[in-house]
């Protein structure tokens, strides 16, 4: 027999991870598991800033690794933290266990729990239940307490991005709705709906950038997910700064882009036409002032000129 390998470490580079986090490690993504290893090394006091940088992953991609996490029991929700979870008595940490006939009378007598399993056969490509997926859907359903219509988009957003896992819609289903931010339909459509949006105009701005199939630095990861996800600009707004950075310095700059956003945002300016006005009147006030003077233009194109 092949004799284990054994390796050493100075106890000061040791991290401690949640035992609880080893009967998911299949179903983890990579994103999920360097969310997690990270905020470990961390003893989990983190800013999302921070792991997002680390990392090199977006904002959405963090908030739905932690969600998988939270969802999981391994961690909880701290005040302005994530901790790894030690112990806990929520409603949420214990796996109800149901007999079959208990089961069967519920999705018999219980259209709003039949309308889960229908979905849930149809999204999860399963023409027949086991009693584990029942167990699991009725635990969500009945014992945690989340409402059909909301189960079924948990399960809609699982298939969408191929987790067709019943132990991952579990724990998925778990940190979402553990979320206040997430924990209703319309909350949690309203979610997705910027995601979606968020997500095509991040495609737009690559085609704009010429960034093509390549994957995304940090950098411009955190410029994205603050001009669409934070702020929520239109793409054509961001496009628009664009052009007056190519205009002024003769080359994309994201850094440039953003101080003219960051201005917009604080005047409330959403819209090109408003911008497009707000740039027209900068031009009047400023015209027959004296020459030796600084256009603000010109000064952020000398500040800003260098490549992001």
């Amino acid at each position: 027999m092949e004799e284990k390998r054994k390796y050493s470490s100075s106890i000061n580079d040791v991290m401690l991870l949640p035992r609880s986090a080893l009967e998911f490690l299949k179903e983890a993504s990579a994103i999920e598991l360097k969310v997690l290893i990270y905020i470990s090394s961390q003893n989990g006091v983190f800013e999302n800033e921070d792991v997002c940088e680390a990392l090199n992953v977006t904002e959405s991609e963090l908030s739905s690794a932690l969600g998988f996490w939270r969802g999981a029991k391994v961690l909880r929700i701290g005040d302005a933290k994530e901790i790894p979870k030690k112990a806990s008595q929520s409603k949420m940490d214990t796996m109800q266990e149901y007999d079959a006939k208990e089961l069967a009378e519920a999705k018999t007598n219980d259209s709003a729990f039949a309308t889960v399993c229908e979905f849930f056969s149809s999204q999860f490509n399963k023409a027949t239940l086991t009693r584990a997926d029942l167990n699991s859907l009725y635990y969500l359903y009945q014992y945690v307490g989340i409402p059909c219509e909301l189960i079924c988009e948990y399960i809609d957003y699982c298939a969408k991005n191929g987790k067709r896992g019943t132990q991952y819609l579990v724990k998925t289903s778990l940190g979402f709705y553990e979320d206040s931010e997430l924990d209703t339909t319309e909350k949690f459509r309203e979610y997705l709906s910027l995601r979606e949006v968020a997500d095509e105009n991040v495609n737009k701005m690559r085609q704009l950038l010429g960034i093509g199939g390549r994957a995304l630095t940090t950098t411009q990861k955190q410029y994205f997910t603050r001009w669409f996800e934070e702020r929520q600009h239109t793409f054509e707004l961001v496009r628009y700064a664009y052009e007056i950075t190519v205009d002024k310095i003769d080359k994309p700059n994201l850094k440039y882009m953003d101080t003219i956003l960051e201005r917009w945002f604080s005047q409330g300016i959403l819209t090109v036409e408003h911008a497009e006005k707000d740039r027209e009147s900068y031009k009047k006030e400023t015209e027959g002032e004296n020459n030796d003077t600084f256009d603000f233009d010109e000064f952020l194109a000398i500040a800003k000129n260098r490549d992001i």
